[in-house]
């Protein structure tokens, strides 16, 4: 995401021509035969995004009645995880007076809160550990302290001993938050990531309500420690964790837990750098400050209707049917939206882009609905009254109405908008990390390194196994240096990536090629210097000539119609190329342009 003075300072043009990070080629747009043959029509096809690999281990292979259990098991997690959270709020009032303990409604609603922050703040090492060692092993081990803490504050014999354990099972389902909504992203492709997160929410937001009217009740009838008892046996999930090295399943493979991918100090620091960017802030805030009023609502709302004028007692649990019915109402309409949009777009677009961005119009009815039930409610818990409840119920009903649609909309708006992000954000593939260092001039005209531009690269990431870093680019010749303006030049196709070659300029390019990657047929009005860095590639010819180039090899493309292929069945390679733009190029009077052959993800040049 560029920053906000150069975003804006586009011209409409500008604007009309960029295309944001995350920008994908998600609908096909082909002329086909009429049934009498006479005529064509427009056909519009799904373009499967990201593209599957050739390998069934992949997740994105997996059969669909696979995918949708693995939704259902993360989706569980998160129900359980925000049901033991907040099946003792309702049963505050009644703790109070069942316990022996000599606390206050007030202190023990700190049960309550130390939960919630631990579930929140365990994701600050749990998201580190899941991208060093993998999802997996975290899942499990997030799903073992869930399980013990749970059975620990159904033993818990005192008030410190019962805090304390609600502090470890906050911080057992916290993973449920982050690991298990990463999980729903690798498996499902980018046009039905909306509705999948639509049923992962549905759990995430009935977990607290279920939790908060079955709460109550069970303290009363059973006593407030059984609010604990009978977790761990719906805790024990089938390990949902899905892993994109796709190696050749062994009995040996199923053993293992993890697998160490490295770069630890990067990995835990990495979610602190998201910090620079706008989109983490919007869905930070809008999702922080919903589930901020959701907490409070669900903790005060059944100790406001156990007193005068409403005495509900057991009851008190009812006050989250109104929420119930919030949930559900924004549910389907999540669930009938999400994705309903992007595709959308795509349909009406010439080119075919769906950009992440035209999912957020959907949000803001959801939030000034959200913000309104906040208010409703608050004015109605100051001042109560015989028919005050109703305000009570309809204004939580409002917020998680809004709620709803923030992980479905928001959590996939700041996903793709990491499609373009930096190498050590991105999943090791085992080559090594490269920077790139340019230079400049001091005001004594001294050589100095530059700091405009970070020296780690940035990578885009193709649906064909392929990762572009555009190492820098020229828009003219000769190239003007001075006042950094070819410094400018490339920072605007940071923001606005380029196609394969630019008009007039010259292009380095990096790209990074998966096992048994092969590109389309494809050609460009460039002369281009290829040279292979790591690993063994095949360069094929459309008239089938082929040849396999080895690490230093150097290939010159003069325009030709050709493909690459990664040799390795098991390893990355990786290409430098350096392109410039060439005149028309005509062969026997017959004009050969510029011809992509399906190369997805990637703008024509121009």
């Amino acid at each position: 995401m560029a920053g906000y003075r150069y975003a804006f300072s586009l011209s409409k043009e500008e604007v009309r021509d960029a295309q944001p990070p995350g920008t994908v080629l998600l609908v096909d747009h082909r002329l086909e035969r009429t049934a009498s043959g006479l005529g064509t029509h427009k056909v519009d096809h799904i373009h499967l995004v990201p593209q599957p690999s050739h390998d069934p281990a992949d997740p994105l292979n997996w059969p669909k009645w696979r995918k949708i259990a693995i939704l259902l098991c993360v989706s569980l997690f998160a129900f359980v995880t925000n049901l033991a959270s907040a099946s003792l709020a309702s049963a505050l009032p009644l703790l109070a007076m069942q316990s022996a303990w000599p606390v206050t409604v007030a202190k023990l609603t700190q049960l309550v809160s130390v939960n919630i922050l631990m579930v929140g703040a365990s994701n600050l090492w749990w998201v580190p550990l899941a991208n060093l060692i993998g999802r997996r092993p975290i899942i499990l081990v997030s799903l073992v302290i869930l399980t013990l803490s749970s059975m620990w504050c159904g033993l818990a014999q005192s008030y410190d001993s019962l805090l304390v354990a609600r502090l470890f099972q906050g911080i057992g389902g916290g993973a449920a938050d982050t690991v298990s909504p990463d999980i729903v992203g690798e498996v499902f492709f980018v046009h039905q990531r909306g509705r999948a997160m639509a049923v992962y929410t549905v759990f995430l937001a009935l977990g607290p309500i279920v939790g908060g009217i079955a709460g109550s009740y069970i303290a009363a009838a059973l006593g407030w420690l059984e609010t604990s008892h009978g977790k761990g046996s719906v805790e024990i999930l089938e390990d949902p964790s899905s892993d994109r090295h796709f190696q050749k399943f062994t009995l040996s493979r199923s053993l293992k837990i993890g697998v160490y991918r490295g770069n630890a100090v990067e990995k835990f620091i990495a979610p602190y750098l998201t910090l620079r960017l706008p989109g983490v802030w919007l869905v930070m805030l809008h999702y922080g400050g919903l589930v901020g009023g959701i907490v409070t609502v669900s903790t005060i709302g059944p100790q406001l209707v156990s007193q005068p004028p409403y005495l509900w007692g057991r009851s008190a649990g009812l006050v989250n049917l109104g929420g119930l019915v919030g949930t559900i109402l924004g549910a389907v309409l999540t669930y009938v939206t999400a994705d309903r949009s992007i595709k959308r777009q795509a349909k009406r677009e010439s080119h075919g882009f769906g950009e992440p961005e035209s999912r957020l119009p959907i949000l803001l009815p959801g939030l000034f609905i959200a913000t309104t039930g906040l208010w409703v409610f608050g004015f109605c818990a100051a001042h109560p009254g015989p028919g005050r409840w109703v305000g009570l119920e309809v204004g939580y009903g409002m917020i998680t109405f809004g709620l709803m649609q923030v992980p479905s909309i928001g959590f996939n708006y700041y996903r793709s908008n990491q499609h373009t992000r930096s190498y050590r954000n991105m999943e090791d593939n085992g080559l090594p990390h490269l920077s790139r260092f340019i230079t400049d001039h001091n005001d004594q005209g001294k050589a100095v390194y530059s700091t405009a531009i970070p020296e780690a690269l940035d990578w885009q990431e193709l649906a064909d196994g392929y990762r572009f870093s555009l190492g820098y680019t020229t828009n003219q010749f000769p190239v003007n240096l001075s006042q950094g303006a070819d410094i400018k030049t490339y920072q605007h196709y940071t923001a606005n990536l380029p196609g394969i070659m630019v008009p007039g300029g010259t292009v380095l390019r990096i790209v990074d090629m998966k096992p048994g990657a092969t590109s389309p047929m494809h050609r460009t009005v460039s002369l281009d210097y290829g040279v292979v860095l790591e690993g063994e590639v095949w360069l094929i010819l459309d008239s089938g000539e082929v040849r396999l180039m080895k690490r230093g090899d150097t290939a010159i493309q003069r325009g030709t119609n050709h493909a690459w292929r990664n040799a390795s069945s098991s390893t990355w390679a990786r290409m430098l190329y350096v392109l410039q733009e060439a005149a028309p190029l005509e062969v026997q009077a017959q004009k050969l342009e510029e011809d992509y052959g399906g190369l997805h993800g990637v703008r024509p040049s121009g």
